[in-house]
């Protein structure tokens, strides 16, 4: 294989913001959900779509709430947009259908979280860790449409929040985090059970 891997520039955005956990892949589509202006300050509301056929980006219908710091992950056919913050931390949860460009209101959250990570494993929705507005959080807590409400599971060994988590094999990796972290731990779902990896 002789091909050269470079990187190619598409199309922009149509608001330039730092999106941290705002962004999933759906049926091919890339989408962006909410974020933060450059400096910081302000939650936007904003959802665009990326298709890559095109290159073109479209604006679909806004969250109600203006949201930085979400958590998103997608789940039977839908996005979730999870916490965050604005004004104030937010325990709400919101709910997009792409077939009917619309929102509604999800199960909220037992308490405000922002900056925590977000990742779907069979049929059921893994929150991890954020923060509380006072600490980094170590809670994971997990959505069961079967119950339509939020169960805490097993924590990680440590608070972590603005932090990166992906699925390997049916386990949760969380890699890193604020404050310089280069720690990163494994969740067994089956287990309920987190263990400590190799370092970064």
């Amino acid at each position: 294989y002789n091909a050269t891997l470079a990187w190619e520039e598409k199309a922009p955005v149509s608001v330039g913001r730092w999106v941290f956990d705002g962004m999933v892949t759906l049926d091919g589509k890339i989408y962006v959900i909410g974020g933060s202006s450059q400096n910081g300050q302000t939650g936007h509301n904003i959802l665009e779509r990326y298709t890559p056929g095109t290159n073109q980006w479209d604006t679909l219908n806004p969250m109600t709430a203006l949201r930085k710091g979400i958590a998103s992950t997608v789940l039977n056919g839908k996005i979730w947009a999870i916490g965050g913050s604005s004004a104030s931390i937010l325990s709400s949860v919101e709910i997009y259908d792409p077939q009917t460009n619309s929102w509604s209101p999800g199960p909220a959250l037992p308490i405000p979280i922002k900056n925590a990570s977000a990742e779907t494993i069979d049929g059921k929705i893994y929150l991890i860790g954020g923060h509380d507005g006072t600490q980094p959080l170590n809670k994971v807590i997990v959505h069961d449409p079967a119950t339509n409400g939020w169960i805490e599971k097993a924590s990680m060994s440590a608070g972590r929040h603005l932090f990166q988590t992906t699925t390997v094999d049916g386990k949760i990796l969380a890699v890193g985090g604020a404050g310089n972290r280069n720690d990163v731990e494994t969740y067994d779902p089956v287990a309920n059970q987190w263990t400590s990896m190799p370092n970064l």
